[in-house]
């Protein structure tokens, strides 16, 4: 009888030892997940008192690429202008390798990098601007042997016929096109820096909506929304300015509106996913290649880059998502041939 109550305690601790291995082994089971390949990785819940998320992790911050194109002008350019039309780039005017100044038109086609001959101006001219309202691309003013008023309609293939006229002669000046109106902005009359901002649908007539509180030539132009802004620029004195002036062309009211880190001239303006970029140019009295960026909502001015060396007056456009600064002068005032995209990527 002993013999058998042993033989039953024995049965029973080894059926509890089986049930207990058996609970633990499905705990363990619970916690892995097997693959395909019969591998199992261990997972683990989150610790107690937070609480499990399957949302992706944030994007990277874009940044700004910064890159020299292999294309090039077919011969170097300062002082000319660029609009962007059909998704290519028109570089019309400036001054050539001789300091002569030209009225050759060219068409960069920034998927193919191409640069191909694209018309004419009506005349040689340098320091003009340009703006593309449409299929139509308008220049304004510009400077050769002496400064001009001229308003020209550029022709395909073809030589620009003059289709208006600026309130005063004007060059050293800017454009943009803002819904179906083309604006110029500031300038030089051959005697004093301009402040004048007139307005047209057609170049045909050219109307006056506001005028700068600090008026400038060469200043770097751009615009957000129904707001124009002119960074910097020279005075009638000859002093290079810091000035950030804004011009709403609903309102008609200008105002300086916030100060660069330094004077600033000569330097170009694009912009590139929603941010204005102020690129190179001469800073505090030298040829800079400093990039900028400022934000139209905070008014805030921040570097976010370097240009591959220093450019002065060059001119600057946008095509799709990128960004093109082209021709200009190098630090030594040699006319440059280069065209720079700038992006920004993740």
């Amino acid at each position: 009888m002993t013999h058998n109550h042993d033989t039953a305690a024995l049965r029973r601790r080894l059926g509890t030892f089986i049930l207990t291995a058996g609970i633990l082994s499905s705990l363990a089971l619970a916690g892995c997940s097997s693959s395909s390949d019969g591998s199992s990785t261990t997972t683990s819940g989150p610790p107690t008192g937070t609480t499990a998320t399957t949302s992706d992790a944030p994007p990277a911050p874009l940044r700004l690429r910064v890159h020299q194109l292999p294309a090039r002008l077919s011969s170097p350019l300062s002082g000319e202008a660029l609009t962007s039309s059909e998704g290519r780039l028109l570089i019309i005017g400036g001054l050539d390798q001789t300091g002569v100044s030209t009225g050759a038109v060219e068409r960069f086609d920034p998927r193919t990098g191409k640069v191909a001959s694209a018309g004419s101006l009506s005349e040689p001219l340098h320091d003009l601007a340009a703006a593309t309202l449409g299929s139509r691309t308008l220049t304004f003013g510009g400077g050769s042997a002496s400064t001009v008023d001229l308003v020209q309609s550029l022709a395909p293939g073809g030589t620009a016929r003059v289709v208006g006229h600026l309130p005063s002669p004007s060059s050293d000046l800017a454009a943009v096109a803002i819904g179906d109106r083309a604006y110029a902005v500031g300038g030089y009359d051959g005697s004093v820096a301009l402040g004048m901002v007139t307005a047209t649908t057609d170049g045909s007539r050219m109307s006056p909506i506001a005028t700068l509180p600090v008026p400038v030539r060469y200043a770097a132009v751009a615009s957000a929304g129904h707001v124009i802004y002119a960074f910097g620029g020279e005075t009638s004195a000859g002093a290079d300015s810091a000035a950030i002036q804004e011009v709403d062309v609903t309102s008609g009211k200008a105002k300086v509106v916030g100060q660069l880190p330094t004077t600033l001239a000569h330097a170009s303006a694009v912009t590139v996913d929603g941010r204005i970029l102020i690129l190179g140019g001469r800073e505090a009295g030298s040829a800079g290649k400093t990039i900028l960026a400022f934000d139209p909502n905070t008014g805030e001015v921040k570097t976010v880059g370097k240009l591959p060396s220093p450019i002065t007056n060059a001119a600057a456009a946008t095509a799709g998502s990128r960004g093109y600064l082209i021709g200009g002068l190098d630090a030594t005032q040699a006319p440059l041939a280069s065209i720079v995209e700038l992006e920004y990527v993740q």
